[in-house]
């Protein structure tokens, strides 16, 4: 029983501060019912890692998401333009893990609405292949 209220009590302060975070998006942002052809993107931490510093290039401009506990959801972006990837940088446990596309050619933008850009770790502890990134039309 014990160890039971330990992980609670363990547990507690990483979902508290998930909930203030995706507090005024989990409506999709309602304030602004017409994204006027922009995009809304935010980033879903999926895994049990801390992210933080978290920088992406989504339209051609350095976008700041900050820090995200695991399993959390960002706010809403809204930006110009963004396709199914982005270069996205963060750090884990104090190490950088970088997303690097080549380039967009013969991808196609996103239409207009709001999407999710899930990151998840992989086993690697290489630079570049240490998180992978999934799009999700919300």
């Amino acid at each position: 029983m014990k160890i039971v209220k330990f992980f609670v009590l363990a547990l507690l302060p990483m979902f508290m501060s998930c909930a203030e975070m995706v507090s005024s998006c989990a409506e999709k942002n309602d304030e602004l019912t017409d994204l006027e052809g922009k995009v809304a993107i935010r980033i879903q931490n999926l895994s049990v890692f801390r992210f933080e510093n978290i920088v992406t290039n989504i339209d051609g401009k350095e976008r700041r998401f900050n820090t995200l506990p695991p399993l959390c959801i960002s706010k809403y972006q809204f930006v110009d333009y963004a396709y199914r990837y982005a270069f996205v940088e963060l750090r884990i446990n104090g190490e950088v893990a970088t997303l690097q596309p080549f380039d967009f050619f013969g991808e196609t933008q996103l239409v207009s609405g709001y999407y999710t850009y899930q990151i998840n770790t992989t086993n690697s502890t290489n630079r570049f292949s240490r998180i992978s990134l999934t799009l999700v039309e919300d």
